[in-house]
């Protein structure tokens, strides 16, 4: 069973990565109206995903860890559950507002132009996407560079 989960973390990972890094630098992508519904459709699909996958990948973290010799209280085991604290909170509370708002003008958006209100609330919400972004590379440096970082092992 280890290895199923083990399995299931490393693929829900790696989705998550895809999330992470392409997320902000789509939003910069469209020119016109049709490719800002385009990217916004895209976007949409890629949370949805991305929600679960966070769900999953603390599921699966925490099985592996209480069915192995690995200490609940090791600093990389509370570090890494600190960091998605605080990117569901800043996913959840923090961007939800501005993010809700870019959401609505990209599906109203059927113009050859890209509105202006389009990049207001784009460059509005980008600095609260950024955020919640910093707290997902973090969890994922964390979780490549545990093994050789001593204090985080104690």
């Amino acid at each position: 069973m280890y290895q199923v989960m083990l399995f299931l973390h490393v693929t829900t990972a790696l989705i998550g990565f895809g999330q992470t890094f392409l997320y902000p630098f789509m939003l910069y992508y469209p020119k016109t109206g049709y490719q800002a519904q385009t990217v916004g459709g895209l976007i949409s699909w890629m949370s949805k995903i991305a929600k679960y996958s966070d769900w999953i990948l603390l599921g699966t973290g925490l099985y592996m860890i209480t069915n192995t010799q690995i200490d609940f209280h090791a600093g990389w085991v509370n570090l890494s559950l600190i960091l998605f604290v605080c990117m569901r909170i800043s996913s959840s509370l923090v961007s939800r507002k501005t993010s809700k708002e870019l959401w609505d003008v990209m599906e109203q958006l059927d113009t050859k132009e890209l509105p202006l209100v389009f990049k207001e609330k784009r460059k509005a919400f980008i600095p609260r996407l950024w955020l919640t972004q910093s707290f997902n590379m973090g969890i994922i440096i964390l979780m490549i560079m545990k093994p050789t970082i001593p204090f985080l092992s104690f």
